[in-house]
């Protein structure tokens, strides 16, 4: 039995060997991002709130363009469903374009 607690020992000293200490693996301290980095995130992340912000303008003013067009069609005789019909046809030649 003598001879398994020393290959226990020497395999538990090998590993203890082998392995860094806890202390010597501690994580690096995270840098702050040069200037020049930082800059471009808030580029990105201004330029992503504009894209989002004329989206909902462009959004705006389709809606605009459609109920005016629908109340001019119907201010020209049109009935409400005739008027809803062409709004609807014109805005999917839109979305096609």
């Amino acid at each position: 039995m003598p001879v398994t607690i020393t290959k226990r020992a020497a395999l538990s000293l090998l590993l203890c060997l082998a392995l860094p200490s806890p202390g010597a693996v501690a994580a690096e301290p995270t840098k702050p991002l040069p200037q020049a980095r930082r800059n471009l995130v808030l580029e990105q992340a201004f330029g992503l709130k504009l894209d989002a912000m004329a989206q909902e303008e462009v959004a705006k003013n389709e809606a605009r363009y459609l109920r005016n067009l629908y109340k001019a069609l119907i201010e020209e005789g049109f009935t409400e469903e005739e008027a809803f019909e062409i709004v609807v046809h014109h805005r999917s030649l839109l979305s096609e374009s």
